[in-house]
């Protein structure tokens, strides 16, 4: 147990830590809620527009980047020595039935709309071993991760500190439980559950709620069983430690040198970035390089549409004195007949709307600076139109996957990072044996494996990073 006088001043220091990286951050949060408006659907009402229309391009352009990388990246282990082979395929065995059973490929595709929309996916992993062994991966909301700024945007173990926003544990999940800090639980149950408290964090997140207009946008029931802390992992005397702090008490309900938690003393997170950066970790997302493109677009169509309306139906400028009946000024079939007192076409004239034409090109003309700085092309849509077909031709596809490889280069760079963290858990947490399916000369065999099985001293494998279609 950490003495009460050092988890004060963890504390401390984590608070510190969250204010001063949260207000880093800050300035991308604007232009997150921009993506998410065209993203949702949100609309504001416009003043001098008589239309007012969503064209749907960033789920267009969000969908179709979607759908050129949904493949998810697998990672195997690969043998360094002949004697290694058996063990590597039941560790590759284990690694597939973990997927499968904690739904990674499913996590993989949120985690990359994150990183369309954001600029960053962001995950935890960790392994566990009470009621037997099993993996834990979990997708982190980027509005909810803080990082030690001057980390930079490659590696993660470069930072200080990092943490997460939002860990739901049960009154009681923490009452009388060892691994937290009864002293600290007790002051805590006291209250009424935190559940619907108003971080930064949260109000930061209600734009999203507000853009699929819920009448309601509250999202978290009061509840006094239901308690929500920062997980926070920092750096203090040469040590890493691990807190889950209540933000409203300012305490933690535990405090734990890293290495107690996970042996590795890895912080238990992984990243990756659409556009890597080696000085910054909040980068751009490709919804932030199209987004005012999207807009103009709008403003443009909505403009055609006005301008088809009053073409159809003009404003009309009148000499009242000078019409004898003004209700001959009313829309008749086969065209109307109107007594003037003089000329009638000085006594009428119609206000000249400009072409429609003109928005039309406007948009084209942005349609293809959007799909140069994109690469979400027609063809990449796989609406691209030749002689009145669609089409899409093998070298357009090639094309655009080298566009679209940039990001697949970051995410198998995070990738590895969870491979290493599921060894890690395996070694940690498989205490008993375990039953997979391995291919063999006979087909798929059944065989139960444990820690022995897999690991002869502290040997390491070679990690491979492919695409699971290759794999396949």
């Amino acid at each position: 147990m950490i003495r009460k006088e050092k988890r004060d001043l963890l504390v401390k220091q984590a608070q510190h830590e969250i204010l001063f990286a949260r207000r880093h951050k800050e300035g991308k949060i604007s232009n997150w809620h921009l993506n998410e408006s065209l993203y949702f659907g949100k609309k504001e009402k416009s003043d001098d527009a008589l239309a007012n229309v969503d064209l749907g391009r960033m789920q267009e352009h969000i969908h179709t980047l979607l759908s050129k990388i949904d493949s998810p990246l697998t990672f195997k282990f690969k043998h360094k020595k002949l004697a290694q082979i058996r063990r590597v395929d039941r560790l590759n065995a284990l690694k597939s039935y973990d997927a499968d059973r904690d739904n990674w490929d499913i996590k993989d595709i949120v985690g990359k709309k994150q990183a369309i929309l954001y600029g960053r996916a962001i995950f935890s992993y960790f392994a566990s071993s009470d009621g037997g062994y099993k993996p834990h991966l979990e997708n982190v909301d980027v509005y909810d991760f803080l990082i030690d700024p001057s980390a930079g945007g490659v590696d993660i173990e470069q930072a200080r500190y990092m943490g997460r926003w939002g860990i739901v544990k049960d009154r009681y999940d923490i009452k009388g439980n060892k691994n937290y800090i009864q002293s600290e639980v007790e002051r805590l149950l006291r209250g009424n559950g935190n559940a619907d408290v108003r971080t930064v964090e949260e109000t930061n997140k209600d734009n999203r709620t507000y853009a699929l207009e819920y009448m309601n946008r509250e999202k978290q029931l009061t509840s006094k069983d239901k308690f929500k802390f920062w997980e926070w992992c920092t750096t203090f005397e040469g040590e890493r430690y691990y807190l889950l702090i209540d933000p409203n008490l300012g305490c933690a309900i535990r405090v734990e040198k890293l290495t107690d938690m996970f042996e590795s003393g890895l912080w238990p997170f992984w990243t990756y970035a659409a556009f890597p950066d080696l000085t910054e970790f909040w980068t751009p997302g490709y919804a932030d390089y199209v987004r005012e493109i999207f807009m103009a677009q709008s403003k443009t169509i909505n403009q055609m549409l006005d301008n088809a309306e009053k073409i159809n139906k003009p404003q009309k400028i009148v000499d009242v004195t000078a019409i004898r009946n003004l209700s001959q000024l009313k829309y008749k079939r086969g065209g109307n007949y109107i007594e003037s007192n003089g000329d009638v076409n000085k006594s009428i004239k119609f206000v000249e709307t400009p072409s429609i034409e003109t928005p039309i090109k406007v948009f084209q003309t942005l349609e293809g600076i959007q799909q140069q700085a994109s690469g979400v092309t027609a063809a990449a849509s796989g609406v691209a139109d030749t002689d009145g077909r669609a089409t899409i031709y093998e070298g357009n596809q090639a094309n655009t996957a080298d566009r679209f490889g940039l990001l697949n280069k970051s995410y198998s760079f995070g990738y590895k990072r969870l491979a290493v963290l599921w060894e890690h858990g395996v070694r940690e947490h498989l205490n008993t044996k375990i039953a997979v399916d391995i291919l063999g000369p006979d087909g798929i065999d059944i065989e139960m494996i444990g820690r022995r099985d897999l690991f002869r001293g502290k040997g390491d494998y070679a990690v491979l990073v492919e695409s699971s279609n290759a794999e396949l």
